[in-house]
């Protein structure tokens, strides 16, 4: 949250969000400000398996002939007015996106991807409704952030799977523990020396 804050007044842009790709391909946006609720309803089902468009290419590393025009040397795609960039394509061409960002009247759009090491995990879109706020040299400086951006979405990621298993392993440690304390049998463990660590009531 606090790297779209600080992108989107760094940018000037008025919709700035980070996307993140989940274990099923899809990659709707973890983070995100400015976008109106039908646009982000739209673009939250976004999949990179499913659906052709500049954000689903960019993230899944498989740009298209008609977005190389587009492109930075890192792989960015950007346009300061997306209008006359669809105007330049041919009719198939044009179906390769899906024009979501140009109806919605975003006439500068960027993506810029978020990588950890060298696998792509996301990225950040930068939308606004103004021609040139995505000029090339900010696009790059993004791109040098975006790594940063990757860092923290990975701690993020380990952070949470640690937590879940802490949990897991807790609920499974009371589970353990009401089995033994409700069975009648004897149940012990013994430390290596052969002393007893632990008994059961019924011992």
């Amino acid at each position: 949250d606090s790297a779209v804050e600080l992108l989107r007044d760094w940018s000037g842009c008025s919709s700035v969000g980070v996307r993140v790709i989940d274990g099923s391909g899809n990659i709707p946006y973890a983070s995100c400000s400015g976008f109106s609720p039908g646009f982000l309803g739209s673009e939250n089902a976004l999949s990179v398996g499913r659906d052709a468009c500049a954000c689903s290419r960019i993230i899944a590393g498989a740009p298209e002939p008609q977005d190389l025009p587009a492109l930075t040397r890192a792989g960015s795609f950007y346009s300061n007015n997306s209008m006359q960039f669809l105007e330049s394509l041919t009719e198939e061409q044009r179906a390769r996106f899906r024009g979501v960002c140009a109806r919605s009247g975003f006439t500068s759009i960027a993506v810029v991807p978020v990588r950890h090491g060298d696998t792509v995990i996301g990225a950040i879109h930068l939308a606004d409704e103004r021609e040139g706020m995505v000029p090339r040299k900010s696009v790059e400086f993004i791109e040098q952030m975006a790594f940063i951006v990757g860092e923290a979405i990975y701690r993020f990621g380990i952070e949470e799977e640690l937590r879940r298993n802490y949990e897991a392993l807790r609920e499974s440690e009371k589970r353990y523990r009401g089995l033994v304390e409700d069975i009648r049998d004897v149940i012990f463990t013994l430390r290596p020396d052969g002393s007893i660590s632990s008994l059961s009531p019924a011992f």
